[in-house]
């Protein structure tokens, strides 16, 4: 499986939107939502650009991150592959490591409220049991 994870231009915003509004169920609480980057929207289109981080399987959006505030990484997750443990362990390296380019340096939060797999590794990670952790 061919994971890769970008930061999208301005004409592939629209593409992540489409893939987050198809991942929202109405019996699931919502993480990051499409009118979350609609509203971020206001900054500008290639400054909202820049704020987003996508993985994707094969060349399908399989998640997405929104920089907001720039510390807190809110993460949403396709359904069908919150399970997926490669998934799980290329994100989590992705977000522990700031020369990846996903979070800078220093004290920063992840919100990922779905993709318990990923979540559970992001902790081990970091060496914390809490079912919510900072690095």
């Amino acid at each position: 499986m061919a994971i890769t994870l970008s930061t999208p231009n301005t004409p592939a915003l629209d593409e992540m939107i489409t893939a987050l509004a198809g991942w929202q169920q109405e019996d699931q609480s919502v993480q990051l939502h499409p009118g979350d980057l609609g509203w971020a929207w206001q900054i500008g289109a290639s400054a909202l650009a820049g704020r987003v981080r996508t993985w994707a399987v094969n060349g399908r959006p399989v998640a997405v991150g929104y920089l907001d505030g720039g510390t807190l990484l809110r993460l949403a997750i396709a359904p069908d592959a919150e399970s997926d443990q490669e998934l799980a362990s290329r994100m989590a390296d992705d977000v522990a490591d700031p020369a990846r380019g996903v979070l800078p340096g220093g004290p920063v939060a992840v919100e990922a409220r779905l993709g318990g797999v990923f979540r559970s590794r992001l902790l081990a990670q970091a060496g914390r049991p809490e079912t919510c952790g900072h690095r």
